[in-house]
């Protein structure tokens, strides 16, 4: 096993390329969405759009064993049990498979069909965009067969690697977008098309890299019938919450197209486009850490893995904070300089989905938790429920000519309602102490909350449109509330912990809870 230093150093090392890698990666993903909706236009950057969300509404299944093949290595390399990694692996190889044959029937069949008989489609345009489809559906059965080679990858904290092959995928793409305007027939054909060979060949080097440096990432015959129970186990009670909060996510797009249109649905691309930047930053923490929590739980350490889950929580919104005070005032211009020609509905999307990712920062890392215990039943039983709410409330709402925006606002407060629920659960099932989770993070975390909306509310309706009285009132928000966050809701050895976190050089990140 690794000593502390070494835990610490790695940890240190893995958040420089993570950063590195987001820095990056939202410079390329923000400069292609810009292209790409001027070269395609708002009806095709929004069949676009749409046919992702077709695609996406069945990527449940494809997650389902991402997260399961990665918790697995995770416990295993805790119990520092190589022979079964091997295990793990291979058991996971043969899973994914049958996964991607039942992925290919589900779509085809519910995706053709909403295309050609429930979407709404410009004239002219349903050939490419069933071309686009198709073309979205092969990509992701390639991510869904090579999933357990990129979890190794995350599991052995190969992050330079990780970093580096999703910064040459973004670049790969944004060369695409460059390529549009000097392509003589249909654009949204080609885009497809070169999106389905940059992702073959990424996963390709993903293989190649895996093979040489992971021994378990070799192909053998191993049928280990209880580890295939324990892994559908686990992997079919994540298949619930995450197949709910996928209905939820695409079906409002679905939704969003029928009672609006493909307006509404490049509006809703390009809000969401604004909440993967802000998600991916924080995920960078996220990654790094989920493994130190699956290891400490699997070595016996609860406190531990409390002590981490306590830091995690804050430090990630913390940060989301800070990214988000300054979007919320600056929204208009923002989108502006970004796109140019902003999208109707744009900006009350993005604002609300900001607000949203403040939610998400503490929702995710109890899901860690859960994850790390195995204990999936009545955590995903209960979150599935809830969070097919919005799809059926929502319906009901733009039936009754309810504003587009409050899909959003309904989303946000069922995850309001789903992240109260989690916690009594962890308690039953983890032993989590209730009492010291509302001390140590949720207090905290509604004093940020509170400054946000307060100064927000006051910027709105007090001061003038000037930008520069804009940039000063937001950058004042966003220094009390981080001023506030770490002097009142982080303990001394926290501060210490994220001050090593958000360095480049010498620090011992985890040095006493680890």
């Amino acid at each position: 096993m690794a000593t502390v230093s070494q835990q610490g150093k790695t940890l240190a090392k893995n958040t420089v390329f993570m950063y590195i890698r987001m820095a990056l990666l939202t410079v390329v993903y923000f400069y292609t969405s810009r292209v790409l909706l001027k070269e395609l236009g708002v009806d095709d950057f929004g069949i676009y759009s749409l046919v992702g969300s077709v695609v996406a509404m069945f990527e449940s299944i494809k997650v389902l064993f991402t997260a399961s093949t990665q918790r697995f290595l995770n416990y295993e390399m805790g119990r520092n049990n190589k022979d079964k990694l091997i295990s793990v692996f291979n058991t996971s190889i043969y899973i994914n498979i049958f996964i991607a044959l039942l992925f290919i029937a589900a779509v085809e069949i519910v995706g053709l069909w909403f295309l050609d008989f429930k979407a709404n489609i410009p004239v002219g345009r349903t050939f490419a965009a069933q071309f686009v489809f198709q073309t979205s559906l092969f990509a992701t059965i390639a991510g869904i067969v090579t999933t357990p080679y990129e979890a190794c990858v995350i599991a052995h904290e190969k992050m330079d690697f990780y970093a580096l092959i999703s910064v040459i995928d973004g670049i790969l793409k944004l060369v695409a977008v460059l390529l549009l305007p000097f392509i003589p027939f249909d654009k949204l054909i080609f885009y497809g098309s070169a999106v389905i060979l940059i992702t073959v060949i990424m996963r390709l080097c993903v293989i190649l890299y895996c093979n040489k440096h992971f021994r378990e990432c070799k192909l053998k015959r191993i049928y280990d019938k209880a580890l295939i129970r324990q892994m559908i186990s686990f992997a079919g009670w994540r298949f619930v919450g995450n197949a709910s909060f996928t209905v939820t996510q695409n079906g409002l797009n679905m939704l969003l197209n029928i009672f609006g249109g493909t307006v509404v649905n490049a509006a809703r691309g390009i809000s969401y486009q604004v909440k993967g930047a802000v998600s991916m930053f924080l995920n960078n923490i996220t990654i790094v850490v989920n493994p130190y929590i699956t290891r400490s739980f699997a070595s016996g350490e609860k406190n531990k893995m409390f002590a981490m889950l306590f830091f995690a929580s804050k430090a990630i919104f913390i940060l989301d904070a800070i990214i988000v005070i300054p979007l919320l005032f600056l929204t208009d211009e923002v989108l502006a300089v970004w796109l140019g020609s902003v999208p109707l509905y744009s900006v009350v999307f993005v604002r609300i989905l900001l607000l949203n990712t403040l939610v998400s920062a503490l929702h995710q890392q109890i899901d860690v938790v859960f994850m790390a215990s195995g204990k999936m039943k009545t955590y995903q039983i209960c979150e599935g429920i809830l969070l097919l709410l919005p799809v059926l409330l929502s319906y009901i709402g733009l039936r009754l000519n309810m504003p587009f925006e409050w899909v959003f606002v309904l989303v946000m407060a069922i995850e309001i309602l789903d992240v109260a629920v989690i916690v009594c659960i962890a308690k039953k099932v983890v032993q989590l102490n209730i009492a010291d989770y509302l001390k140590k993070v949720i207090l905290p975390c509604l004093m940020i909350t509170a400054i946000i909306l307060i100064t927000w509310q006051i910027g709105i309706r007090f001061l003038n449109n000037n930008i520069i009285t804009k940039v000063l009132w937001a950058l004042l928000a966003d220094s009390i509330s981080a001023l506030l966050m770490l002097r009142a809701g982080l303990t001394k050895e926290e501060r210490n912990n994220l001050r090593n976190l958000l360095s480049n050089g010498r620090f011992s990140f985890l040095k006493k809870i680890i």
